[in-house]
């Protein structure tokens, strides 16, 4: 039995008494006017069989296999009454536009271009690149695609990447703090939760209140089981109801994720972060919440992140794991940008997290990755520990890819700090990278 995630005295079950009782009044109230509104149903509700039959006709009518399919198949839906419908539900949200590249490349560089690019690049398509344009006009999430941009200089190592893993693990692993945690790593106040394949230790440097980091038994950062990955989760959500249980005002809960020194991790033996604030979610989490806040008072009735989900499953983007869901996000904010979602944390929730990591590692070659999961807020009753408040968010985890191991060159610049997001990964050979996975490992992942 899993304490975190199952509940030990504590309610945090995915059915119950509590959660009868916060859809009674949730559904009463309407929902909370500073919260995005999930209306009282589980994620899985969203779609019914009239909208899947429309979802099936409407891909039919334009085969969506690329973002830059997505103008065409607009027009086409367009002279179709329900399927014009489902485009106006994107244009809601989402700004789609694209252009052409105002270039000219002559010889000698021309060659030298050409050597460059894969494949059969005429001069023609090296001189009108297409490059795709995404906008959320709700949290102003700006995404910029040029895919031949994944083919400059300086983005992509020829190195023997598995080589430079094996070396570096071994190296590591002889002076390594998280190998002795119970002599290298300091603990809460509240002691250290203990399982079979994680420990829980205090961060000596802390950005919050209660900063502390999970630590799998494991050294190596890539090799890792559902089990031991759910045990990870499960240590993490117990950390953060002891946390609360000490101090109740610490109530908003984060994890986060980097996986080798190439995503920003400090350690080279795996580790979550995981953190509690009193005052709030922290400010990209509050971001998103304030823009759903502000969909929902323009579109009364309807769910921001509901309105989400069913455009991205329109658009043959989405995965689902029982209650659980997963797109390839329209508005990366890096290569390979998955957006998961549920009502609240489960072992359901954590197992889809743990097959697109599986994905990513196993068949995408993807080694450096950082996540984020921001947790509903906590609350206490009378008689448990705790519950999560699901007036407050869903739980949300955004998954990227940070780019190849051995490579020097940073994977964000200026444009991304400061303005948009280049994206070099269309959001259709990721998600179709994760369902190849999926397909052979047996998992039916069809919403």
């Amino acid at each position: 039995m899993r304490h975190g995630l199952r509940g030990t005295g504590r309610k945090f079950t995915l059915v119950g008494s509590v959660l009868v009782v916060f859809f009674i009044i949730y559904k009463l109230a309407g929902g909370s006017l500073g919260s995005p509104n999930m209306n009282g149903v589980s994620v899985n509700q969203i779609f019914n069989k009239d909208n899947s039959r429309v979802y099936d006709e409407c891909l039919l009518l334009h085969k969506l296999g690329s973002i830059s399919d997505m103008e065409k198949a607009f027009r086409i839906w367009d002279s179709h009454d329900v399927c014009r419908d489902l485009h106006q539900k994107f244009s809601a949200i989402f700004r789609l536009s694209s252009s052409k590249s105002h270039i000219r490349v002559e010889q000698p560089f021309l060659s030298k271009v050409k050597r460059w690019l894969p494949g059969r690049y005429s001069k023609e398509q090296i001189e009108n690149q297409e490059i795709m344009s995404l906008f959320n006009k709700y949290t102003y999430e700006h995404s910029i695609i040029n895919l031949v941009r994944s083919k400059r200089p300086g983005v992509s190592s020829t190195d023997d990447v598995e080589t430079y893993i094996k070396n570096l693990v071994q190296e590591s692993a002889k002076n390594c703090d998280f190998c002795q945690y119970h002599t290298n790593t300091a603990k809460h106040t509240f002691g250290r939760i203990v399982s079979k394949y994680a420990v829980s230790a205090a961060n000596v440097f802390p950005f919050d209140g209660y900063h502390g980091l999970i630590i799998p038994r494991t050294h190596h950062p890539l090799k890792f089981s559902e089990e031991e990955f759910l045990d990870v989760m499960d240590v993490a959500t117990r950390w953060m109801i002891k946390g609360h249980e000490e101090t109740p005002s610490y109530r908003f809960p984060h994890l986060t994720w980097d996986c080798l020194p190439k995503g920003s991790a400090s350690q080279v033996h795996t580790h979550a972060q995981v953190t509690l604030n009193s005052q709030a979610h922290y400010g990209q989490m509050e971001l998103l919440k304030s823009a759903a806040s502000r969909y929902e008072k323009e579109f009364v009735g309807e769910s921001y992140f509901q309105t989400l989900l069913q455009i991205h499953q329109n658009l043959n983007l989405s995965i689902c794991l029982g209650n659980a869901r997963a797109y390839a996000n329209l508005t990366p904010k890096k290569d390979n940008d998955m957006f998961f979602i549920a009502l609240e944390p489960s072992e359901e929730y954590f197992k889809l997290l743990y097959l697109v990591l599986r994905a990513f590692i196993d068949e995408m070659k993807i080694y450096a990755w950082s996540l984020v999961t921001f947790f509903p807020a906590l609350v206490s009753f009378k008689d448990s520990d705790g519950s999560w408040d699901h007036k407050s968010i869903p739980v949300i985890t955004r998954l990227i890819n940070r780019g190849p191991p051995t490579l020097l060159r940073a994977d964000i610049s200026s444009l991304e700090l400061f303005a948009a997001s280049n994206v070099n990964v269309d959001p259709y050979k990721t998600i179709a990278g994760v369902r190849r996975f999926l397909q052979s490992s047996g998992i039916d992942s069809k919403c």
